[in-house]
């Protein structure tokens, strides 16, 4: 179904964006209601000149896309996808596609190099999509989780302290990459043995625990 015959709205009033929170909800569950979408959103329009745009069905939406044009060493001017999701009861029926190609028209109307997005890797359907659309694999996303000190850069963070169990294991796991780093740089023979080995720290999940015996194995005293 060519994208001609859809209409696609940009969400700048606040009513706007929160009657698209339903759909988004649906790709960022960890969004918990229509004021934190609201506050993100401006949030990011603010920074980075990102941008909400959706598509209606009877005059509900039922597909959104988050994006930004910016520039990059690697790429030029791009447009990058950050979201793009549409309702499970509408998928199939050329909404997702039609923001898809609004946004690549614009992408060549306002002069950009690539057209760039990252789905996650269990989204086999969403790959298939994009695949049809001629969209290529090109590389990996790597990622992993930075928490910020504990000082005033907490105020306004929508993310909670984390709990001193979750705090525990982090640091045993931060312990335990330590002590395999420390491993791996202690010198190894011809045959890959550790010359220099380091211990893990106590508590480590490296450290060996004795398992304790079954308990059908435990005799009464005679």
């Amino acid at each position: 179904m060519a994208h001609e015959h859809f209409t696609i709205k940009n969400a700048e009033m606040d009513d706007d964006i929160r009657r698209i929170y339903p759909v988004m909800r649906e790709l960022r569950g960890h969004i918990k209601s229509e004021d934190e979408f609201l506050m993100r959103v401006r949030r990011q329009q603010k920074q980075s000149g990102w941008r909400l745009v959706y598509v209606e069905d009877n005059g509900v939406p039922v597909a959104a896309s988050g994006f930004r044009i910016s520039e990059w060493l690697a790429w030029g001017k791009a447009l990058y996808v950050d979201d793009l999701i549409c309702l499970e009861s509408h998928r199939g029926k050329g909404f997702a596609e039609a923001l898809m190609a609004w946004m690549e028209d614009l992408a060549r109307k306002d002069c950009c190099d690539e057209f760039h997005l990252d789905s996650g890797t269990h989204r086999l359907g969403a790959h298939r999509f994009y695949h049809r659309l001629k969209l290529a694999i090109t590389s990996f996303h790597f990622q992993k989780k930075v928490y910020p000190s504990f000082n005033s850069s907490w105020l306004g963070s929508t993310r909670p302290p984390i709990r001193r169990a979750s705090a525990r294991r982090e640091t045993f796991a931060l312990a335990d990459a330590r002590a395999m780093d420390g491993r791996l740089k202690g010198g190894h023979d011809e045959m890959g043995w550790c010359l220099n080995p380091t211990p893990p720290p106590r508590g480590s999940s490296l450290r060996r625990r004795r398992r304790p015996a079954p308990r059908w194995s435990r005799s009464p005293a005679r």
